[in-house]
């Protein structure tokens, strides 16, 4: 967690995780899994105007798809 200000203007914040399974219990093959996962997000920070961005590692897919890792982004202004 970053917690500061940032300069007025366009940003990017470039983010990636690295994901490694344990392989213990019922899912031994996991031993081997490892993932990376990357995203990056533009925003625009205003003078005076305090920003929150929380940066989430969650599994993206669904019935049709398999599941993988993936990053989502969430920004909230508070001013």
């Amino acid at each position: 967690m970053i917690d500061g200000k940032v300069a007025p203007g366009a940003h990017v914040l470039r983010v990636e995780l690295h994901y490694q399974g344990s392989g213990g219990g019922a899912f031994p093959y996991l031993e081997g899994y490892r993932f990376r996962v990357s995203a990056q997000f533009r925003f625009t920070s205003l003078p005076g105007v305090p920003l929150r961005l929380e940066v989430m590692g969650h599994e993206q897919g669904g019935p049709t798809r398999e599941e993988k890792p993936a990053i989502a982004f969430r920004l909230w202004s508070r001013g």
